[in-house]
């Protein structure tokens, strides 16, 4: 007859004796865990996209959606310049869509001193 303690003890059992089956071993053959934390890591500096703030800012429609420079002429209203205090908006690259509207970047050294280095390319 079964009792509880022995329903208890063959739970037990069957729950070591699956995990005996289990590997931990690294996928890689890795034992350091070196591979865990280039995983968890966080992406480069460069790699990591800044945020397009909604100063105000409006473009010309245009059909090509993407960065344009202010040099490149489809910025009618760079909006508000306090979004990027101590900068002069000649320099900003600005984000365009196909109904006008527009968000800013700030200064870009593609776009430096109304340079045309991005209009509508990226």
């Amino acid at each position: 007859m079964y009792t509880a303690m022995h329903h208890l003890l063959l739970s037990l059992f069957g729950l070591l004796l699956l995990l005996s089956y289990c590997d931990a071993s690294p996928i890689d053959g890795d034992s350091s865990g070196a591979q865990l934390l280039r995983r968890d890591a966080a992406p480069a500096p460069e790699l990591s996209k800044r945020a397009c703030i909604n100063n105000g800012c409006k473009c010309y429609p245009v059909s090509n959606p993407g960065v344009y420079c202010w040099g490149c002429g489809y910025i009618t209203d760079v909006g508000r310049t306090s979004a990027y205090p101590g900068t002069d908006y000649r320099d900003w690259a600005f984000e365009c869509n196909t109904r006008g509207g527009c968000c800013a970047y700030g200064p870009s050294s593609k776009c430096n001193n109304g340079d045309t280095g991005t209009c509508g390319a990226d």
